[in-house]
């Protein structure tokens, strides 16, 4: 059992401030940032604050599916690199292709590739409603991890609109519409 995890294997130059990721040392003053007393985590993404937000609603032939546990990350960006971030605090460049869901402003991420029968609503946890969904590639070689790649649109349960691409909290420029907006309402 490696007893340094949670700093990625370095405690020299890393440190975990909150006990969820590991930070570099110059960086814990940003983690610890106050609002109300209130340590908060440095911004995920570039997401659209909640009260601009149309909510992408699940497809009606999906409201009794029950959604099954399974593992996802939180996707962060810091500096221009995404990382993915686990639930037990692990922090790794993100690589390879995700199906995402923003909720308020978080992107949580999954390779729902790996399991066939979960999707995106496995992901949100069972959400009604989230800010967007689709899936996001990254590059997969040392030089283009955590480099991104692109996003679209492709959920089947959110089918969310093109024109609110903006809500996936991810540069809007690489953005391919995988529906045409043929599902505006």
């Amino acid at each position: 059992m490696n007893q340094y995890a949670y700093v990625d294997g370095n405690p020299v130059n890393w440190v975990d401030p909150l006990g969820l990721f590991a930070v570099d040392k110059s960086g814990a003053e940003e983690v610890l940032a106050r609002t109300d007393g209130v340590p908060v985590l440095p911004e995920a993404g570039k997401g659209t604050p909640s009260q601009t937000v149309k909510p992408q609603t699940l497809d009606p032939k999906y409201v009794n599916d029950t959604w099954k546990p399974i593992k996802r990350y939180q996707l962060v960006e810091k500096e221009g690199v995404w990382y993915t971030v686990g639930e037990s605090g692990s922090m790794y460049r993100a690589r390879g292709t995700y199906d995402f869901v923003t909720i308020n402003g978080k992107i949580y991420v999954s390779n729902t590739k790996t399991d066939p029968i979960a999707g995106h609503f496995d992901i949100s946890r069972g959400a009604s409603q989230v800010d967007y969904a689709g899936s996001v590639k990254f590059g997969w070689s040392a030089g283009t991890r955590g480099v991104l790649q692109g996003f679209d649109n492709s959920s089947g349960h959110y089918k969310p609109s093109g024109n609110n691409a903006n809500q996936a909290g991810l540069p809007v420029d690489k953005f391919a519409d995988k529906f045409r907006d043929t599902n505006v309402k």
